[in-house]
């Protein structure tokens, strides 16, 4: 029985997106999909300076915090739910940034 000629639209996905062989016979399929990863792109630049730009910017909120806890006698609720939004915030920027780099394609 001879397989099903029709076109696969997830077929065509891989393929599209898949190293290519080349000229050189001995770069066969088999071997390609044994090669390391290709190089970062310019996107991932893009992305890593970004969440250098967030971090800085969650570093001076910390200290600006820190420092009118420094100031102040009293702690109130405010200040608590602002620590608990900050503590929030930071785990969450932590988070995303580390799915960036590392699940990256």
């Amino acid at each position: 029985m001879k397989p099903d000629t029709t076109s696969d639209p997830i077929e065509d996905l891989i393929r599209q997106h898949s190293h290519k062989a080349g000229e050189n016979p001995y770069f066969t399929p088999r071997v390609l999909n044994r090669l390391p990863k290709r190089a970062r792109t310019a996107k991932t630049g893009f992305i890593i300076a970004l969440i250098a730009l967030i971090a800085v910017v969650i570093f001076f909120t910390w200290e600006r915090l820190l420092s009118d806890f420094n100031t102040t006698a009293v702690v109130t609720t405010r200040d608590l739910i602002t620590v608990l939004i900050m503590i929030v915030v930071s785990l969450s920027t932590l988070a995303a940034s580390i799915t960036l780099l590392f699940t990256r394609k």
